[in-house]
């Protein structure tokens, strides 16, 4: 044998491996809560490195943007792993890299409210008229800038954009503000004010007059405008006299008022002398002194009807009308003076 046996001690140095966990980026919506799964397998975090059976089980997961009051200032907030569990963990030098979590504005609708509001009266808005949804943590729209051409006195009967912006509150930041417009409903449901005055109707040639809503209006108001209607609007010889008669004011969405107006009703035409008595000569009768004498009265017309013609006789003697037109007459000159009077009293004097 050439050899000789000998011995030695060799030193083997294992080196830790190297292991990386990350945390997995995130992104979440204003007011929500993140809740992460930090057991294995887990799409929060990602292991690299591991070799043989060793394994990472579960993690700690925490980030100051997991909670609903994170706000969108602080984004992105990290997302920090550590505390790893598992098997064969010893045999690793751990580096933890941290992820990131943003957050994103929440949606946040406003809403003008409807409104409705009388024609011809002016709206001023205090800037509350609305209605907001999906505000969180306690968050606030205060006011917001609201307008609408029907806020004006003058503003037309039916319905205006109502249009709303530029809310101010606290923690609007965080939210994607829609502001939906809303209808300003301008109405008028206000009748009139209907006022009325005394008026005289007088009948014409033919008999007959007429009566117009102008004709008794007092000073009528309303500003939308109106027509005006009279419950009677014509008038004849046998309705001579005191009416009365109402007057009705309408605007133009049917709002409706009335008066009662005084009507006197008048005839004012005098009788017409369709003909003319003549003058009549005759001889006294015998060994008397005076003459027996028919008259022929004249003839009239009238509008409304002759009631009656009456003769009167410069020499005092019986008034001559029909039924008595037959008198004795003295010697001399006899004057008749003729009163034509209608049925409603006119009177016409013919000499």
């Amino acid at each position: 044998d050439n050899y000789n046996a000998a011995t030695a001690t060799v030193e083997i140095i294992v080196n830790k491996a190297q292991l990386v966990i990350t945390a997995t980026n995130k992104t979440k919506v204003y007011g929500s809560v993140v809740t992460f799964n930090e057991e294995a397998p887990s799409v929060d975090f990602i292991v690299v490195g591991l070799v043989s059976d060793d394994e990472v089980q579960s993690i700690s997961i925490t980030s100051a943007g997991a909670s609903a009051a994170a706000v969108i200032s602080g984004s992105p907030y990290d997302i920090v792993p550590d505390a790893a569990v598992g098997l064969g963990l010893i045999n690793y030098d751990i580096t933890y890299t941290s992820g990131k979590l943003t957050v994103t504005p929440k949606p946040l609708t406003i809403t003008a409210n409807p409104i409705t509001k009388e024609f011809y009266t002016t709206y001023s808005f205090v800037g509350d008229e609305f209605t907001a949804v999906g505000l969180v943590n306690g968050d606030m729209v205060s006011l917001c800038t609201i307008t609408s051409t029907g806020a004006a006195q003058a503003a037309a009967v039916g319905n205006h954009d109502i249009l709303i912006g530029g809310a101010t509150g606290s923690g609007l930041d965080n939210y994607q503000i829609e502001y939906i417009k809303g209808t300003m409903k301008v109405q008028d449901t206000t009748a009139p004010t209907a006022v009325c005055k005394a008026y005289t109707v007088f009948l014409n040639s033919s008999g007959a007059g007429t009566l117009t809503g102008a004709q008794i209006d007092g000073g009528t108001t309303d500003p939308s405008g109106f027509t005006l209607s009279v419950s009677k609007g014509t008038f004849v010889c046998g309705e001579v006299g005191i009416h009365t008669v109402r007057l009705t004011a309408t605007d133009p969405y049917g709002n409706s008022a009335y008066c009662d107006a005084t009507v006197t009703v008048k005839d004012a035409v005098l009788p017409t002398i369709t003909s003319t008595p003549q003058d009549v000569s005759v001889p006294v009768d015998q060994d008397e002194c005076y003459a027996t004498v028919t008259v022929t009265p004249p003839t009239a017309t009238d509008n409304c009807g002759i009631f009656s013609i009456t003769g009167y006789r410069t020499d005092g003697g019986e008034d001559l009308y029909d039924g008595n037109l037959t008198g004795e007459f003295p010697i001399g000159t006899t004057q008749i003076v003729w009163e034509i009077e209608d049925v409603n009293r006119n009177h016409k004097i013919f000499i």
